[in-house]
């Protein structure tokens, strides 16, 4: 997990030793079973469910959201929603891939290969985790390129070698995404192409 990555470099850590109550919310590893699943159930049914028990365990009825990622974009989508009445306190967003025109060649992809693509996952279902790290490796090529380079330079420095290692890992374990989800963010990179 981004928040959690090893000793030294956890956000989960860091919070709780500023005192902060910290909670995760793992949506797990979708399944065959869950290809159904849209970004709709993340942020009317799911994320609202989990405050929903963290107000219950707690008593409190506020609560800070910190999304990474897709996390983000869901975060967002939250507060926009529900927001304060809902006793959303803070939205803390990292990484997220709010301005889909800046996805090249992603977003010139997408508005191509719509109907191909809803064709090949109706037959595969959920998009393997691979599928999202190729994508995220085209968008950024030579990143793969200067990480390694990096590496030669301070292969000497233990801690650099140990963070570059845990980087990779991570790097390494993306799930799978869920069938309607994807296309709905498919659908969204398609609409916003770059100029």
């Amino acid at each position: 997990v981004i928040f959690d990555l090893r000793p030294g470099h956890s956000m989960v850590h860091t919070l709780l030793d500023a005192g902060l109550d910290t909670y995760m919310l793992d949506f797990g590893a979708p399944t065959d079973k869950d290809r159904d699943i849209t970004v709709e159930d993340y942020v009317t049914d799911f994320i609202p469910n989990a405050l929903s028990k963290l107000r219950e365990t707690t008593g409190r009825q506020g609560a800070s959201l910190v999304g990474w990622s897709m996390g983000g974009v869901m975060t967002a989508l939250y507060g926009a929603i529900y927001g304060e009445e809902a006793g959303l306190k803070n939205a803390v967003i990292l990484g997220s891939p709010f301005d889909y025109s800046r996805m090249w060649p992603l977003n010139m992809l997408a508005g191509a290969f719509v109907e191909p693509m809803r064709a090949l996952l109706e037959r595969v279902g959920n998009v393997p985790g691979e599928v999202s790290r190729r994508g995220f490796m085209l968008m950024a090529p030579f990143g793969t390129l200067t990480r390694y380079w990096a590496l030669l330079q301070n292969y000497h420095d233990r801690e650099y070698v140990a963070a570059w290692e845990t980087m990779g890992e991570f790097l390494q374990g993306f799930l799978d995404y869920p069938q309607e989800a994807f296309l709905q963010s498919w659908m969204g990179l398609r609409s916003l192409r770059a100029p």
